[in-house]
């Protein structure tokens, strides 16, 4: 196994946790104690431990440890500002690179959906979709960061309801993408968008 491959699987595992709050906001991580958990060495960890400071996951305190980032109001609304910038735009630019095949097929698993776990899923296979199909790496790169953090959110204290309603409003994206008509399902993100950030600004005052 190379070191490349090491270091990136260590960073992969210790992101997927975070992200997925199996590791709190405000936990402290000893490299120590996850060199025993999940059978790393410390410089593949701390090489992980560098990559998730820089996506705003994880603080590194010197010669104390590492703080997993809490969640903050301020820190998800700049995220949906820049979202909202970003997405709708993607939508203009790229939604006819999403195949009709595959927004049918997911309109259909959005339908048939009914548990929690299920539908933030389907939620951030969209927005990644809209990732997957941009051409510009830096857009690329940009989203990637901030899907760690949007995650974390979906995932922290999730509300059914509100998870229920962002279903709804991505099938009425891909209604519109279907029909080809690119203004209107930018529109849609962004009112999706909007509808988001303000229930995080109830859920986290």
């Amino acid at each position: 196994m190379s070191g490349k491959y090491i270091k990136d699987q260590a960073y992969d595992e210790i992101r997927e946790k975070i992200i997925n709050c199996e590791y709190e906001p405000g936990e402290a991580l000893s490299e120590l104690e996850l060199t025993k958990e999940l059978g790393f060495g410390r410089t593949p960890l701390h090489n992980a431990f560098i990559r998730l400071a820089a996506e705003g996951l994880v603080t590194l305190i010197p010669k104390k440890g590492v703080i997993v980032n809490g969640i903050s109001l301020n820190d998800q609304l700049e995220i949906f500002d820049v979202r909202l910038m970003i997405e709708p735009e993607l939508i203009r630019k790229y939604g006819d690179s999403i195949e009709l095949s595959y927004l049918d097929d997911y309109t259909a698993r959005c339908q048939s959906a009914l548990d929690t776990k299920s539908r933030i899923a389907l939620d951030e296979e969209l927005h990644s979709k809209l990732r997957e199909v941009c051409r510009n790496h830096y857009i690329r790169n940009i989203l990637h960061d901030l899907e760690g953090v949007s995650h974390r959110n979906r995932i922290y204290h999730s509300n059914e309801t509100r998870i229920a309603e962002s279903i709804k409003e991505h099938i009425v994206i891909v209604q519109h993408l279907m029909c080809r008509d690119f203004e209107k399902a930018a529109e849609a993100m962004r009112v999706h968008l909007t509808n988001a950030r303000e229930f995080a600004m109830k859920k986290y005052l």
